[in-house]
């Protein structure tokens, strides 16, 4: 409870007008009748008394912030006094010891990443605006290099938020370590602990090279930085495959203030994830069009889902020892009108920005039933037809009633179609293993896609009811040259075998890549060898030519 107390224009307690009487620093019942500098600290009451003065004169309320200490106890209070008569004044004495200490926690939290430890971005920032400072009374350059941990979310997903924090405080440490004296610009962290990384929040970090002013000095050290992560990095019993991207700009070339090199090194990061190619992207002029490009993509998206631009295209699956069709996958295409056909890598991260993922999802559902029941009709009768879900349908609760609705409101049953998911998609669902079951149950059959580029175990998948495993396209691309992509493909097969479930390899290009998948066993195979993606009609001629020799035999 705060402590009203009536002082005097020369400093005395009058009179204590309520409040204090458990408050051991105060000692309210001994107060009136004493002055300030005899109850408190003469630094103290000369504040206090100070303050009286000021407001006597000026007629006008002040606050104050003091720390009492008695018996090795220190509290912090709140002083406010206000103007009572022509000689008094009422102090109201309020305890913030606590929430001071909450607001020293609220700025410890924007100077350190609180989950990792690491110097956070305020202390950056420091650091950013005093390097600055120094180059341009030096005239020398500067750089800006931000690092984006690509992987961090996956590793989350996979084995909980806390893993993903030791690795993030890892690939710090392995980072600083790695830079020279020189390049020791970002000092943060204690004198027995130095930091030269700081954690900028969503797995991003934040360095300062001091004195660069060429590309080539500052690609160096970004190379260095990537080589120091070349290497998986071991967190607790964990051996985990570091992804980085890297955006940087410089001073004075790409900006001359911190709000303008922040936001330049922001666009070069984004550059370098759309880019995916483990370069490190410095800032560009073009870059500043990007995001208007962006709004511009994200309205003229949902235009061309209300107004029917958006098509479905379907690519055959056959089995690796006959080549027959089994099976058929359906792929989201937007034919932009100028842009021409939007690449997915674009297409899906536009969606979930514009909040389109889940009814683009419905509306290919619904597309695909449509088009088996009108192949069908035409005397077309397709193996099932693979459906890719998105993150947002797989997590709800009625999943199983939304397909179940679809397939029903155009006669198909459910051994009609076939769901592909992602392992990341299982990761997050606690409850994937019955969401699964409950589409099962509808005669679905439940594939799990670009397998090999999350964190799934063994205990894991053989406790989910999946049909099949799909290999990664990345592995199977590489399979001719690379020894570590045939090795992966290999392993897969064989787990999907122990399972006993089905194994389709995606992305098959080259005769090469059949002989090698056959060799290991492989039950089905897909690609651009067969037949690419085409739109209903065309994949129908296709169908019914390669079903027209046996209607021949027959």
């Amino acid at each position: 409870m705060p402590v009203f107390l009536l002082i005097g224009h020369d400093g005395v307690v009058q009179q204590h007008l309520g409040g204090g009487a458990d408050d051991p620093v105060l000692e309210a019942p001994s107060m009136p009748g004493h002055a300030l500098h005899a109850l408190w600290p003469a630094e103290i009451a000369e504040q206090v008394q100070r303050a009286i003065k000021r407001v006597l004169s000026t007629r006008t309320s002040e606050r104050l912030e003091l720390r009492l200490e008695r018996d090795d106890m220190q509290r912090a209070y709140e002083a406010r006094l206000f103007v009572q008569g022509r000689k008094q004044v009422l102090l109201i004495l309020r305890d913030v010891t606590g929430e001071k200490s909450r607001d020293d926690g609220v700025r410890r939290a924007a100077r350190y990443d609180e989950a990792t430890g690491l110097p956070g971005r305020e202390l950056f920032l420091e650091q950013l605006s005093q390097s600055l400072a120094d180059a341009k009374l030096k005239e020398r350059g500067l750089a800006i290099v931000f690092l984006s941990l690509d992987s961090a979310a996956r590793v989350a997903e996979a084995f909980g938020r806390g893993v993903a924090d030791l690795l993030v405080r890892e690939v710090a440490h392995l980072l600083s370590r790695s830079l020279r004296e020189s390049d020791r610009v970002t000092l943060i962290g204690d004198e027995h602990n130095p930091e030269r990384v700081a954690a900028l929040g969503g797995d991003i970090f934040g360095l300062v090279l001091a004195n660069v002013r060429l590309r080539e000095e500052a690609r160096a050290v970004a190379r260095r930085l990537r080589n120091a992560l070349r290497d998986p990095v071991q967190v607790q019993n964990h051996r985990l495959k570091v992804e980085l991207s890297i955006g940087i700009c410089l001073y004075p070339s790409d900006g001359t203030d911190v709000e303008t090199l922040l936001k330049h090194a922001g666009a070069a990061l984004s550059e370098a994830k759309l880019a995916g190619s483990g370069d490190a992207q410095f800032y560009s002029d073009s870059m500043r069009q990007r995001p208007l490009n962006r709004l511009d993509m994200e309205s003229e998206l949902r235009f061309a889902l209300e107004n029917g631009q958006l098509e479905v295209h379907y690519q055959p699956r056959c089995d690796a020892q006959s080549l027959e069709p089994v099976g058929v996958e359906a792929f989201l295409r937007w034919p932009h009108p100028v842009r021409g056909l939007v690449a997915l890598e674009e297409l899906i991260p536009l969606a979930e920005a514009t909040g389109l993922e889940l009814p683009i999802s419905e509306w290919v559902l619904r597309t695909v039933c449509a088009q088996i029941q009108a192949w069908r009709r035409s005397g077309l009768t397709l193996p099932r037809v693979a459906v890719n879900l998105s993150h947002q349908q797989f997590s709800l609760d009625d999943l199983p009633q939304r397909i179940a609705a679809a397939m029903n409101a155009f006669g198909l049953p459910g051994n009609a179609l076939e769901l592909d998911l992602t392992e990341r998609m299982l990761i997050r669902s606690h409850e994937a293993a019955e969401m699964i079951q409950r589409c099962k149950e509808l005669g679905l059959s439940i594939m799990l896609d670009d397998f090999g580029t999350g964190y799934s175990s063994l205990g894991r998948l053989s406790r989910l009811p999946i049909d099949g495993l799909k290999i990664d396209r990345s592995f199977v691309g590489k399979i001719e040259q690379d020894s570590t992509s045939r090795t992966a493909c290999a392993g897969i097969i064989a787990l999907a075998r122990q399972l006993r479930i089905v194994c389709v390899a995606e992305g098959v290009e080259s005769e090469g890549q059949l002989a090698y998948l056959r060799s290991q066993g492989c039950d089905q195979v897909q690609g651009y060898l067969y037949c690419r993606p085409l739109d209903a009609a065309a994949l129908a001629v296709w169908m019914h030519a390669r079903q027209a020799p046996k209607a021949r035999l027959a």
